[in-house]
């Protein structure tokens, strides 16, 4: 029996011995990573060159983003979700590269639509009580028409084909209005989304094929060793809408213009807010009260 008692502890302490060091070669910020020349490079070093370049501007970001979006809740000028929605679809019409390039690294685009609810949150608590006249709509619409012209865009939905074959199906697929994602499963097809010239993802060359088609138009084009079939769904030319169709971004816009600055909100949410940083180690990601950039700037 004693013995065996032996024999357990012995199987006991090497399996506690191999799981920490196991934790540690996963887990412990000493752990070396890489050995250049001799000099070892552990996961420490990593961490906090990593903490440096981007965790203390992401964090006051976040820190700026909850201050925001608290006030506009007690203020009642919280943008909704259909106002969410306003702006994603104005961005995806006038600068849909950046959506996107934003996908890359953030697919769902959650972080994005995060970012629009807190820059409308902010708009709304820079232009609160802001009054304009119709006068200062029409002159500041007159003044800059540059600022709200629209690009020329096809709505369409492009399928990329590996072969003729499989383009014939990808054109009998979009003659019957099949949806983009039962194309995309379907053998040999690929959907590379919707405005796709408008977002940068084709060749100029290929991409004006496709634009002049009509809509309803179904277009192949063909692209090295693979097809692209293109089914156009309308055409927004590009110029500037009148004043009735874009008043309320142009009200907006003369708003902004007459408001207090970003910084002057932001300035004001946090000399009196109560921020308490638990980690010494993010404590410089707290933005700084006004009176203190005043000193760091003269100094």
């Amino acid at each position: 029996m004693r013995n065996l008692y032996v024999v357990l502890v012995t199987i006991v302490a090497i399996v506690s011995l191999l799981g920490n060091y196991l934790l540690y070669h996963r887990y412990s910020s000493q752990r070396p990573l890489f050995t250049v020349n001799g000099q070892v490079i552990r996961q420490k070093d990593l961490d906090d060159r990593l903490d440096y370049m981007y965790a203390v501007p992401m964090l006051r970001q976040m820190i700026y983003t909850d201050l925001v979006l608290q006030e506009a809740q007690k203020e009642g000028v919280m943008p909704t979700e259909a106002d969410i929605e306003r702006e994603y679809d104005q961005i995806n019409r006038t600068s849909p590269r950046l959506i996107v390039d934003q996908q890359k690294v953030d697919p769902t685009l959650a972080l994005f639509k995060q970012g629009i609810r807190g820059q409308l949150a902010l708009d709304n608590l820079r232009t609160k009580g802001v009054q304009v006249s119709d006068q200062e709509v029409e002159a500041y619409y007159q003044a800059h028409r540059a600022q709200f012209t629209l690009p020329t865009q096809a709505s369409e939905i492009i399928v990329v084909a590996a072969d003729e074959i499989s383009a014939e199906t990808a054109k009998r697929l979009l003659e019957n209005n099949v949806k983009p994602g039962v194309i995309a499963d379907t053998k040999g097809l690929r959907v590379i989304g919707i405005n796709a010239q408008g977002a940068g993802l084709l060749p100029e060359a290929v991409g004006q094929q496709l634009i002049n088609a009509k809509p309803g138009e179904i277009r192949e084009v063909k692209y090295g060793n693979q097809y692209l079939i293109a089914k156009v769904h309308d055409i927004s030319n590009q110029g500037v809408p009148s004043l009735d169709q874009i008043r309320p971004q142009v009200e907006q816009a003369v708003k902004l213009a007459k408001a207090p600055p970003d910084q002057k909100i932001l300035n004001d949410l946090v000399e009196r807010a109560h921020i308490v940083a638990d980690s010494d180690k993010f404590r410089d990601a707290i933005p700084p009260a006004p009176g203190e950039q005043v000193a760091a700037s003269s100094q």
